[in-house]
């Protein structure tokens, strides 16, 4: 007999999240559109960039990532789509709302179709969601648990700005987050 399977996810435990698919991403400084296939807001715990990515085989070398069989190399690979995503959107949150300066923003990865089990010095295991871990525990605990070591993380290396005691963003933060990123409106001809 193997290991008891992991406890479900309570019920409820998730009801308070806010999760956006497809957010588009535009920075003018920088002059370049960039999308979040999903986005987590999790009151207490933080804002986490999941970058999803669906291909069924996966090669990086020299610094290139390779896709399925698309002959076209991505040098960022898609750690560092994430993370940039993920920076790029506290900065400009941030910038239009200083409350969310001590909010931990934080990226990963999902590879649903295949084993994941790479190392580097470029990601945290904990940053990566692959079949294997899908396949072990519902997603909103996978979620939870990358923001909890992010969490972790912060606290480990004293940063400054993070007071985890604060346990943010609040569920007030999180509700004008979101507001922010993708609002509610209606249009009527004049």
């Amino acid at each position: 007999m193997g290991p008891p399977p992991p406890p479900a996810t309570p019920p409820g435990a998730a009801d308070d999240w806010t999760v956006l698919h497809s957010s588009h991403l535009t920075d003018r400084r920088r002059r370049f559109a960039d999308g979040i296939d999903f986005l987590f807001v999790v009151p207490g715990k933080g804002v986490l960039v999941l970058e999803l990515l669906g291909c069924r085989e996966l090669t990086h070398g020299d610094g290139e990532w390779f896709y399925d069989d698309d002959p076209e190399p991505d040098p960022r690979g898609p750690f560092q789509h994430a993370a940039e995503a993920a920076h790029s959107l506290r900065e400009r949150l941030v910038k239009q709302h200083r409350q969310y300066a001590r909010i931990p923003f934080w990226s990963a990865v999902c590879f649903p179709l295949i084993d994941f089990a790479e190392r580097s010095e470029e990601w945290h295991a904990w940053q990566v969601v692959d079949r294997r871990a899908l396949r072990g525990q519902p997603l909103a605990r996978l979620v939870e648990a990358a923001l909890d070591q992010a969490r972790a993380l912060l606290i480990e290396q004293e940063t400054e700005w993070f007071h985890p005691e604060r346990h943010e963003p609040s569920r007030a933060q999180c509700a004008t987050m979101v507001d922010v990123l993708r609002p509610d409106f209606e249009l009527v001809e004049g």
